[in-house]
């Protein structure tokens, strides 16, 4: 089983192995690489919950969903049922492509979503992720000494629902990072077979010549699969966020509504590029090395150029996060004076207060502009930081190169790979610059988000549901209050309400009939006494508000 080198790559005809060598090795391997893949695709098929989605479905199930398919005419994305080629060039997806170029696409020419990728299927399972980490955390008692109900950081449980997917993203992206240095290793052995001194056999510039074409296929192979299912992941994380907070503000108690605006409770992009954190430090050590076998010492003077660089950015970064969080408080700040606008409409058409408002909401967006502007400067900075970086350190590395030394001559061979090696490093850095702009915003949503999701909920034993209760409602020497730490609105409320009455709750204004109505729905605390209420409540609010439909469907 031992490789005989004057056979294979010393050879000067064509190379060849040995007997043994290919009866062991060359049948082993593709063996060992199919049983592998057919023991996790037997895993794979073993822990998947839905029997519809295992690769061979019983035969009668296949033949009523055949059935099912053909009279419903159900379209099903097929990326799940076509071949492993046609899934790694993204073959599958060429139909809908096709019928774009004939045609401008509709709704009606889109798939139906996977199970996997619909919001009903993520959020029960960030869902059940959130409650067990809910009740570990209840359990071990981990609470803050000031606050009265638990924090929950909501980075922990994606990570914990989304961890297999960025442990493969992250997989797909270390292979194609590796393989990126396989061009300038073999550019390296491909200029130099063809220098007129050089004395190797024939076949091994056709062997160099494959790789430069099979490395870079494969790294796009690699790549766009990280492209295309990080792109996915950041969906799904992006669903799952959007759902929790709606959730969320549906159990908004109006004390914990009351420090949020309208212009708050909402969802900025949030992408996430962690794989960013790991592959681009990669990149560049690699790239480090390699360009330490070229230049030599002379790397060490593009690498001081770039540690100088870095807290050039990272001051820039900072900057933009300021900036960002600048414009995000004056956006709430406008979409809030917005809100009371149109509120209050008719007061303020009644008064001419039209011009006094038109100037708060402009001097708000003014400002919010200038913000803009602030923000835009510093990334254009860092971009042109990440465009420039590059050649100053090029320039910089060949300028020591020659410098320290008279016996240091700069061939092309040396200046064509260190040249690949440093356009490598520019994109590992361009992608560290935009993940430093990139990070604030992101820190700063996390932060709104946190914030909105631990915000103080309804407590639902505030008022008793009792379908056996006698009377429709029952209020008994209470007291309410909007927050325990404030004095009480509601004090010694005695009611009760039998079937079928209607009954009206005359008063002046402030004097507490909205929130007796609030106490009755539970968004108020409960001091003293008990609230109980028979069945389910309907509650119609008094903002007026319209739907655009005609007269006749609004009423």
């Amino acid at each position: 089983m031992k490789l005989d080198w004057d056979l294979s790559w010393n050879s000067k005809k064509i190379p060849d192995f040995t007997l043994c060598f290919e009866d062991t090795i060359l049948v082993w391997i593709p063996c060992l690489v199919f049983f592998i893949l057919s023991f996790c695709e037997s895993l794979r098929t073993f822990f998947k919950k839905d029997r519809e989605k295992t690769a061979l479905p019983w035969a009668v199930k296949d033949l009523i969903k055949i059935i099912l398919a053909l009279i419903l005419f159900v379209k099903r994305c097929p990326k799940k049922y076509v071949s492993f080629l046609s899934q790694i060039t993204f073959n599958w997806f060429n139909e809908l492509i096709f019928k774009g170029y004939r045609k401008p696409l509709t709704s009606e020419d889109m798939w139906y979503l996977d199970n996997h990728n619909t919001t009903d299927y993520i959020y029960t399972k960030f869902s059940k992720i959130w409650l067990q980490l809910t009740k570990k955390q209840i359990k071990s008692k981990i609470l803050k000494e000031n606050q009265k109900q638990f924090y929950m950081n909501i980075i922990n449980p994606l990570l914990k629902c989304f961890w297999m997917q960025l442990l493969t993203v992250s997989a797909f992206k270390l292979i194609s990072s590796c393989l990126a240095f396989i061009s300038p290793i073999v550019l390296d052995r491909l200029i130099t077979f063809m220098s007129p001194s050089n004395a190797e056999p024939q076949w091994r510039g056709l062997f160099y010549a494959s790789l430069m074409f099979i490395a870079p296929l494969f790294e796009s192979l690699f790549n766009s699969q990280y492209e295309y299912r990080v792109n996915v992941m950041a969906m799904r994380i992006r669903a799952t966020l959007m759902s929790c907070i709606y959730k969320k503000s549906l159990k908004l108690s109006s004390f914990g509504r009351k420090d949020f605006t309208l212009g708050e409770i909402y969802i900025i992009d949030f992408i996430l590029n962690a794989t960013i954190i790991l592959s681009s430090p990669f990149q560049i050590t690699i790239a480090m090395i390699l360009l330490w076998q070229q230049l030599g010492v002379a790397t060490l003077a593009g690498l001081a150029f770039l540690v100088i660089l870095m807290p050039f950015n990272g001051y820039m970064a900072n900057k933009v996060r300021k900036y960002q969080m600048m414009q995000m408080q004056i956006k709430d700040h406008r979409v809030n004076i917005l809100s009371e606008i149109l509120n209050g409409i008719r007061v303020l058409k009644l008064y001419a207060w039209e011009q006094a408002f038109s100037d708060q909401v402009l001097k708000a967006r003014d400002q919010e502009v200038n913000a803009l502007n602030k923000m835009a400067v510093y990334e254009s900075a860092i971009t042109f930081m990440f465009l420039s970086s590059h050649m100053f350190m090029c320039l910089i590395s060949f300028m020591a190169f020659v410098l320290i030394s008279p016996n240091n001559i700069l061939d092309a061979n040396k200046a064509f790979v260190s040249l690949t090696l440093f356009n490598l490093m520019r994109l590992a850095l361009g992608r560290s610059s935009e993940l430093l702009s990139k990070g604030g915003q992101c820190l700063v949503s996390l932060n709104r988000i946190n914030k909105f999701i631990n915000a103080k909920e309804i407590n639902e034993n505030t008022v008793f549901k009792d379908k056996h209760e006698t009377p429709l409602i029952s209020i008994k020497n209470a007291t309410f209050s909007w927050n325990k730490d404030i004095p009480p609105v509601l004090k010694n409320i005695s009611l009760e309400v039998f079937e079928p009455k209607l009954v009206a709750v005359v008063g002046l204004v402030g004097a507490g009939k909205s929130s007796l109505l609030s106490a009755l729905l539970g968004e108020l605390e409960i001091l003293e006494g008990k609230a109980c209420v028979k069945g389910s409540v309907a509650y119609v609010p008094q903002e007026a508000w319209i739907q655009n439909k005609t007269l006749k469907e609004n009423i």
